[in-house]
């Protein structure tokens, strides 16, 4: 129990000696031979541990304090101590039986040992002062008196005067012999809450008119409130309570259901924000509710929802971090693509399907890019583009555009996040980096893979392999790791396998012979790296005379390194006792380093240039993990520097977030994996404006109107389209007779509303009608008019005029540019709506025909669905 002499060890975990060398060399294979050196070898004080028998409760205090120490070790160590750096400077120090100086509290300074780990030392102990018992039977019991002046009876809730004093908005009357404790305040016409008392003192107690239960009270098994504390709990309880779910959609509902007032919104934010979580998921489900529940019309959806998105993007992103907080504006851009059906859809004057970056031809995929707010700000898509073979030029161009914008809003972007495809390092390599860092730009952006990706990578490089080997070098040993090793394990397990009962390892057999399909799960991949895959290796009896060194050594190294990565709660490490998943609180903390380890490591086991690949990871995956777990490390030291940064989960950088919404798109277009661009930019809409509802942004500020519009909106004729529409007449000879037969049938159905004097239909003539009309007369059964020749060479103009232009015009365009053909050859008669009608006529028909059939749909959505 006193300062220790010199050789004793201290028995704190990383603690290596009981010397402070921070001023002598750190080679302890040098000899120190100068008495200078010597002097600077400061000894540290050393506290032996508290007796077993005279401080045992001191004793279990010490070992409580230590982080990973338990009662077996100090009781196995003869001289358990420890050094004076685990306490504070300014410790206080009693003086021991020996007469030296020794601390009073247990250590409590651990360096490199994060906080989660550090466990909570017992309460130091109680002082008691006895009392004889004479003394105490001299004192009265104040419990005794309490008790008859809180005791209470029916007849004084009414009459007594303490109802008043609890200053609450109260009132009290009695129904029928029974009392009841009403709030003063309505919601809807509603009281607040109320509580029945019977004459027998049992009560119930309701919350907007809905019968609720006082947790504080069926805890302790109270059903009757024959006390005054018991009652004044009851009123406090409903009073301060919050209202659940069910209790707010009952008064959303109540209050939508009011007589309209001027100036007042029908809906409030709430309920439209609700409204539209319902439509999104389905447009017949929205259909139903709105059958039993009162519910903004689909119509009302459609307007809100088109107005968000013809609202500009500078527009929405200056609302959106407007509404954050100040610390949630730091955030992370991720980009990813989802695949979607080729196909070209025509809806409300809109053309779906068209690829962005070559409007010529159906997109294949869909470019989305999300903005995660960090601190527990929103996460968002922000843009979700049509595309078709990406190129890292595009996405480049998309992705400077989102930072332009968010900066000019006032965000401060922190890393962009995409996975390890070709095309992705491509774009990486598009910006401008620090030397000798590509994982970071010079305008301070980190540049990352994402690491769930990464890990699938992994496991593919060494799947793929030709061999199904991989090798690497350790302490100049070289290690060979075996896909076949699993395979054995897996095979091995099978066989003894009885009852049900589950092997030691999770492998499956698609975790270990996966297809194409399967190997894009991350969870079929996370049974090969995992601690059972690990231990059923080293431990199983058929796997003991099988050399599996290097695959466990493999599997422990990339298990390790995703246990640190896949953080993403606090408190993971205690839940799971694991101290390598706990969260990142210092740029010292070793889990730092060891990444930074695991990056070389990766790097050194990656192919090199030129030759085939033997054995090796490719050249992509092993960059890609070097540059990805060096950014991480950087990325987390550089927001730990920041004051109020108290610590960082590594596993919110990944883009999880946008598969996540991807998997939504499908499951609200209807539960299928091949979605067509235009279900996924219409929840897109719905999206948005649910984000400005949470938000509780004010709509009305927004300035555009409802309805369609889009880019094509503003399609003006170029030189070869006015040179066109200047020989127009010389064109239409050139369409063949069926053409023309089915464009008499569409001018039949364009001028089917036209009223016409007596005098028009006297002058107007139909010879086109004449000539290729018997089609329409086939078809007619009374509802087409004959057209005339002036809407017929209008039609065949506008067909013309039309195949020239088919990509690059929405219906409002498409219309401005046949109405521009009526007025250059005075076609008088002509109006707007018969522009309209036909350009419908026109998108509706192009889409069709350009919409091509998918012979592999089928069998990938078998696969997809198998998968799931």
């Amino acid at each position: 129990n006193n300062t220790e002499k010199m050789g004793r060890k201290c028995i704190v975990r990383g603690c290596k000696s009981n010397y402070n060398k921070s001023k002598a060399s750190q080679n302890d294979n040098i000899r120190i031979r100068n008495e200078e050196k010597l002097a600077d070898f400061r000894k540290i004080p050393m506290y032996g541990f508290p007796s077993k028998k005279k401080r045992l409760y001191e004793r279990q205090r010490w070992i409580k304090s230590i982080p990973y120490l338990t009662e077996e070790i100090v009781n196995n160590n003869n001289t358990p101590a420890v050094c004076r750096k685990h306490w504070p400077e300014n410790t206080t120090f009693e003086t021991g039986q020996n007469g030296l100086p020794r601390p009073i509290e247990p250590p409590s300074i651990f360096d490199n040992i994060p906080s989660s780990s550090i466990p909570t030392p017992l309460p130091p102990p109680r002082p008691t002062k006895r009392t004889s018992f004479e003394t105490r039977s001299q004192q009265e019991d104040e419990m005794e008196e309490f008790r008859n002046r809180d005791k209470l009876k029916f007849e004084d809730i009414a009459n007594s005067d303490r109802l008043t004093l609890l200053g609450l908005p109260i009132v009290a009357f009695q129904v029928n012999g029974e009392q009841w404790i009403q709030s003063g305040e309505y919601i809807s016409g509603i009281p607040s809450f109320s509580l029945k008392i019977s004459k027998d003192l049992r009560f119930i107690a309701y919350k907007m008119g809905v019968q609720c239960t006082i947790k504080s009270l069926s805890k302790n098994r109270i059903t009757h409130l024959d006390s005054w504390s018991c009652l004044e709990e009851a009123l406090c309880f409903l009073k301060n309570s919050e209202f659940t779910r069910h209790q707010t959609i009952l008064q959303e509902q109540i209050e939508s259901m009011k007589p309209p007032q001027v100036g007042k919104k029908l809906y409030s934010p709430q309920v439209l924000m609700r409204a539209f979580g319902y439509f999104s998921q389905s447009r017949s489900l929205y259909s139903r509710l709105r059958s039993d529940f009162k519910l903004p019309s689909i119509k009302t959806l459609t307007n809100i929802s088109s107005k968000v998105n013809n609202t500009s993007d500078r527009t929405f992103i200056n609302e959106i971090v407007k509404a954050v907080k100040p610390d949630q504006r730091k955030c992370i851009v991720m980009a990813d693509e989802v695949y979607v059906k080729q196909c070209l859809l025509y809806h409300g004057g809109t053309v779906f399907g068209q690829a962005e970056n070559n409007p010529s031809s159906l997109a294949t995929s869909v470019l989305g890019i999300m903005v995660k707010c960090l601190f527990g700000g929103p996460t968002f898509l922000f843009k979700m583009i049509p595309v078709k073979a990406m190129t890292a030029a595009f996405l480049f161009d998309q992705i400077q555009q989102t930072i332009a914008l968010l900066r000019g809003a006032g965000a401060d972007i922190k890393s962009i996040i995409v996975d390890g495809n070709r095309t992705n390092q491509n774009f990486f390599k598009q910006f401008d980096t620090v030397t000798d860092k590509p994982w970071l730009t010079t305008d301070g952006i980190f540049l990352l893979f994402d690491f769930v990706h990464l890990i699938k990578s992994i496991r593919n490089n060494w799947l793929t392999e030709k061999t199904g080997q991989l090798t690497f070098k350790e302490d100049d040993d070289t290690f060979v790791v075996k896909w076949s090793d699993l395979i054995r394990l897996h095979e091995v397990e099978n066989m003894s396998n009885f009852c049900g009962v589950r092997g030691l390892s999770k492998l499956t057999e698609v975790a270990v012979r996966p297809k194409p399909v399967e190997r894009q799960r991350v969870s079929t991949c996370l049974r090969v790296f995992c601690e059972e895959t690990l231990a059923a290796l080293k431990v199983h009896p058929q796997m003991q005379n099988m050399n599996v060194t290097g695959t466990v050594k493999f599997i422990e190294k990339v298990n390790t390194m995703w246990k640190i990565l896949n953080v993403r709660t606090v408190g993971k490490d205690i839940r799971h006792n694991n101290p390598l998943e706990a969260v990142i609180n210092s740029p010292q903390d070793s889990r730092l380093q060891q990444l930074i380890d695991y990056a070389d490591w990766f790097l050194s086991i990656g192919k090199k240039s030129g030759g085939k690949r033997m054995k090796t990871l490719t050249k992509d995956t092993s960059n890609a993990l070097h540059h990805t777990l060096n950014g991480l490390v950087e990325l987390t030291k550089h927001l730990l520097m920041s004051p109020h940064q108290k610590y960082v989960m590594i596993g919110e950088f990944c883009s999880d977030p946008l598969e996540k919404e991807f998997g939504k798109l499908r499951q609200g277009s209807g539960g299928t994996y091949f979605i067509t661009a235009q279900q996924v930019l219409e929840k897109l809409d719905i999206k948005k404006t649910k984000l400005l509802l949470k938000l509780n942004v004010d709509l009305s500020v927004l300035r555009a109107e409802p309805g369609h519009c889009c880019d094509k909106c503003f399609f003006a004729l170029d030189r070869d389209g006015i040179s066109l529409l200047n020989q127009l007449e010389e064109e239409e000879m050139s369409i063949p007779v069926e053409t023309k037969m089915s464009l008499i049938y569409m001018a039949g159905y364009v001028a089917r509303k036209d009223e016409m004097s007596e005098q028009e239909l006297f002058d107007a003539t139909m010879f086109y009608a004449q000539k290729y009309g018997k089609y329409l007369h086939e078809l007619d059964r009374g509802g087409l008019k004959i057209p005339t020749d002036t809407i017929c060479q209008w039609t065949m103009f506008s067909y013309i005029m039309f195949n020239h232009i088919r990509h690059l015009v929405c219906r409002t365009s498409l219309s401005d540019v046949l109405m521009s053909i009526a007025h250059t050859y005075a076609f008088d008669s002509i109006t707007k709506n018969n522009a309209m009608i036909l350009s419908n006529i026109f998108l509706n028909n192009f889409c069709k025909s350009q919409t091509p059939r998918s012979s592999k749909e089928a069998s990938q959505k078998v696969l997809k669905l198998k998968e799931k």
